[in-house]
């Protein structure tokens, strides 16, 4: 009798080991799920937005690299840089047309 009840007992232990597993597992699925979920295009967006304005530029030479510039030889790079001057425009007519709820559908 004493046998059986033991038996019984890592039985039962073996079957909450198992369920403590299960639940440890499902929540695991569903903390990858939440964090992988897919954005919507405004939301992502405005993540880049915000990180862009993140970012500082450091005009301090004292803080900036020091030594002897990259040689670009054999490198593509480019001969001149164009300025955008209808940039903010073109940009505001851009996000104008991402935020239609008509652009996806």
């Amino acid at each position: 009798m004493a046998d059986e009840i033991e038996k019984l007992r890592r039985a039962l232990a073996d079957a909450e080991s198992r369920v403590l597993e299960e639940q440890r597992r499902r929540e695991e699925a569903e903390q990858i799920a939440e964090t992988s979920k897919a954005q919507d295009l405004s939301s992502y967006l405005e993540a880049c937005h915000a990180l862009s304005l993140a970012i500082d530029m450091v005009t301090d030479r004292s803080l900036t690299t020091q030594g002897d510039t990259t040689n670009p030889v054999g490198r593509i790079y480019p001969k001149r840089i164009v300025p955008w001057d209808d940039f903010p425009v073109r940009q505001e007519e851009i996000w104008n047309k991402l935020e239609d709820p008509t652009f996806l559908s």
